[in-house]
């Protein structure tokens, strides 16, 4: 462990690499880019080695989509925890991802499962949830209202796919996620089907 001596915040000194929930469930451990993309599709909590390679887990740790970072179950071991978009911040103010050494292993693409970035990028997820509107969804729910309407005004039934049909969530969540390379570091939202390291903070 290691502490930031800022704020006194205390710092795993390897990535996470566990395959399981507090709780003993298994986080499904995906091996292939196809099955990382249906993770995210299913919205469904997921780990990977990076690279899809064993060898990489042992080395680097593992790699976690948003959903497994947001399940009540929790990745964490006991007495640990993710941290959140402060402390991350307070990380960087710091300089303490050096200090800490922490691997640029890149993403997992949620679209693709394709590994970006290798070796260039470090990514790490906080625990901090953004909300933003999904402009979207807000005019294909505006666009689906005015055909309903449509076939009401006229007299007519509606047809069962509209009917049936419900109205997309309009706003997304994304989660806060530490990036850096070599000479700059930054934190901002990203969505959750994608994959990212995990270096836990001690509660």
């Amino acid at each position: 462990m290691m502490k930031n001596k800022q704020n006194q915040s205390v710092w795993s000194q390897e990535n996470l690499k566990v395959t399981e929930f507090q709780n003993g469930d298994s986080i499904p451990l995906v091996t292939s880019a196809k099955d990382w993309k249906k993770a995210s599709e299913n919205r469904s909590a997921a780990c990977c080695y990076p690279g899809y390679n064993p060898e990489n887990g042992e080395k680097y740790g593992l790699i976690y989509n948003g959903y497994a970072i947001l399940d009540e179950r929790g990745i964490c071991p006991e007495g640990l925890r993710i941290p959140t978009e402060v402390e991350l911040r307070e990380l960087i103010a710091a300089g303490m991802q050096l200090e800490l050494d922490l691997p640029k292993v890149g993403l997992c693409n949620g679209s693709t499962g394709y590994f970006n970035n290798r070796d260039l990028v470090g990514y790490y997820w906080s625990s901090s949830i953004e909300s933003v509107k999904d402009e979207d969804a807000i005019q294909k729910n505006k666009e689906r209202e005015s055909r309903r309407s449509g076939y009401i005004r006229r007299g007519l039934g509606i047809p069962d796919e509209l009917r049936v049909e419900l109205d997309m969530p309009e706003t997304k969540q994304y989660l806060k996620r530490l990036y850096f390379t070599g000479s700059a570091a930054n934190i901002h939202g990203f969505e959750l089907g994608n994959g990212h390291s995990v270096r836990c903070i001690q509660i």
